[in-house]
């Protein structure tokens, strides 16, 4: 069945080019690294196939010797660009060091074999929160539990205020007491907010302060400043700071 998408496939590249243009059947012959599962789905994606991953038709196939072999029918001297794969591009080929790495180049010319080696694939890389990060998430999450009730008590406020501009005649003793109220809640939160971001700041060290403080003079910041600070804070303490 393979087989036969190949040929498929030499024909769809065939009346899809130019006549002056000829196919070439590229071997491809890989070595992958030491404990990868012998039954693993080994796949290769590039220009050739528009980065597609995991594509039933760019499939390798295991060989009696351990490597993984293709046949790639492609237009005949262009330069293409590639990767392998197991499963999708989480589990890319990588360098030793879990690193990435550049996309391999190819001359495409009728009968060229190509010999590869992956040094790795891809793993997922857990990050452990530094131990100044865990005091500050300690810290906000203390700060919301806080603000919880302040948050119900405005929406409280909130109700009471729709419900009496929807009376026949609103009440406007009513109204300033709820703004009296609000004003107050709302100041309430905003100093639980502001505080909890003093300390946070004063928990950092001159230099995490100056990496922040650059942060938030990007554009971005002026655009959604919330979500940059926060993003900043979590890059700035993702490895504490010795002072």
């Amino acid at each position: 069945m393979k087989h036969q998408l190949w040929i498929l496939l030499c024909c769809t590249v065939t009346l899809s080019c130019p006549l002056s243009a000829q196919v070439a059947a590229v071997k491809i012959s890989l070595s992958v690294p030491a404990g990868t599962d012998p039954g693993a789905a080994v796949y290769v994606a590039g220009t050739f196939n528009g980065w597609k991953q995991t594509d039933s038709l760019y499939r390798l196939t295991r060989a009696s010797d351990g490597t993984f072999r293709i046949t790639l029918p492609l237009f005949a001297n262009v330069r293409y660009e590639y990767k392998y794969m197991l499963a999708s591009w989480k589990s890319v080929e990588t360098d030793t060091s879990n690193a990435d790495i550049s996309n391999r180049i190819l001359k495409s010319a009728d009968g060229l074999e190509v010999t590869d080696t992956v040094a790795s694939w891809k793993k997922a890389v857990r990050t452990v929160p530094s131990a100044q990060a865990t005091r500050m998430n300690a810290m906000k999450d203390s700060v919301v539990a806080s603000l919880a009730p302040r948050l119900s008590r405005a929406l409280d406020l909130l109700k009471s205020y729709v419900q009496n501009e929807l009376r026949p005649q609103p009440s406007a003793h009513l109204r300033k007491k709820i703004y009296r109220r609000a004003r107050k809640n709302l100041d309430a939160v905003f100093q639980g907010i502001s505080k909890l971001l003093g300390d946070m700041i004063a928990s950092l060290s001159p230099r995490q302060k100056t990496s922040l403080r650059t942060l938030l003079q990007l554009p971005a910041a002026s655009k959604d400043f919330l979500n940059t600070f926060q993003e900043g804070l979590q890059s700035v303490t993702r490895q504490e700071d010795p002072r």
